[in-house]
């Protein structure tokens, strides 16, 4: 199955919530950020996170944004300091 690369913020204001959040997103991809994950996933993968996430969302206190990101978009990717990316892991739909 091909994966999409996608980036995942939250704003989650539980602990507990927040920490189930950042485990859940450290298994699908990286933590660039506090609150930001750079996540690769297929579509049932991503369908199976939804699921998993969104009852936990307080829709008065918390966010939850992902922006899916293509192959060209991700190569321009510029990391201030510099990271060394391995974009040929990924298979881009």
């Amino acid at each position: 199955m091909q994966k999409k690369m996608m980036i995942a913020v939250y704003d989650i204001h539980s602990d507990d919530k927040r920490k189930i959040f950042s485990d859940t997103f450290e298994n699908y991809g990286r933590r660039v950020n506090l609150s930001v994950f750079e996540i690769f996933l297929t579509k049932a993968q991503f369908n199976k996170l939804q699921l998993e996430l969104i009852p936990l969302i307080e829709p008065k206190e918390d966010t939850l944004i992902f922006y899916e990101i293509c192959k060209d978009c991700f190569s321009k990717t510029i990391y201030v300091p510099e990271k060394n990316i391995e974009t040929d892991t990924v298979l881009w739909i």
